[in-house]
């Protein structure tokens, strides 16, 4: 795969260093630290310019804009290194690897394309650019979301953050038990306690 590749290319140009598979490896676990920044810049851009809609103005942030380009970068590197990262540490393949891959590329991609239309259209003069910059960094920050959802998922399971708030039937079924159980324990030690304390009285 990838780090196949990225091994047999460094033995090619003949450096050591480079060729030794520990820097690859090394690159693909910054993946969960630096995947935090096209997240967030990415977000907080879209969200900026959504309120910039409903408010009708007709330029962009400079704050959006510039964090646009940020998350471009960053969003660029991240895709690498968590490429990375799923070939070196053997990530299990599937649907949930799959979509968090590709809507992170898709979404890197996208991001570097809304940034060179922002760079046309984000002074309002030229209208079509000027929405499609708006409108791109929102799509894009969408597809980061469904990505980091998807990246969640890998290392945390299925409905890690849901099924505290709504937990799954068994869960509901087993608690209500340990309750009812927990409850007739209770009562039922209260009459022998009861019972013991009459006997103590009645020697004494």
């Amino acid at each position: 795969m990838l780090s196949d590749l990225s091994l047999q290319l460094s033995l090619l140009l003949g450096d050591e260093a480079v060729a030794d598979e520990r820097w690859w490896r090394f690159l693909g676990r910054l993946h969960p630290l630096i995947v935090h920044f096209p997240i967030g810049l990415a977000i907080a851009a879209a969200a900026v310019e959504f309120v910039n809609i409903i408010r009708r103005r007709r330029q962009a942030s400079p704050f959006a804009f510039t964090a646009t380009g940020f998350a471009a970068i960053a969003a660029c590197f991240a895709a690498w290194f968590g490429w990375l990262n799923a070939d070196f540490e053997g990530a299990t393949p599937g649907n949930t690897l799959f979509l968090h891959r590709w809507l992170g590329i898709v979404a890197a991609a996208g991001l570097v394309v809304v940034f060179f239309v922002g760079m046309v259209g984000r002074d309002g003069s030229r209208l079509k650019a000027f929405n499609g910059y708006r409108w791109g960094l929102i799509v894009c920050a969408v597809l980061v979301g469904l990505g980091s959802h998807f990246g969640g998922t890998m290392v945390y399971g299925n409905g890690y953050l849901t099924k505290v708030l709504f937990p799954p039937k068994a869960e509901k079924l087993a608690a209500t038990d340990a309750t009812a159980s927990n409850e007739s324990a209770t009562a039922s030690g209260a009459p022998a306690e009861a019972a013991g304390d009459d006997s103590k009285s009645s020697s004494t």
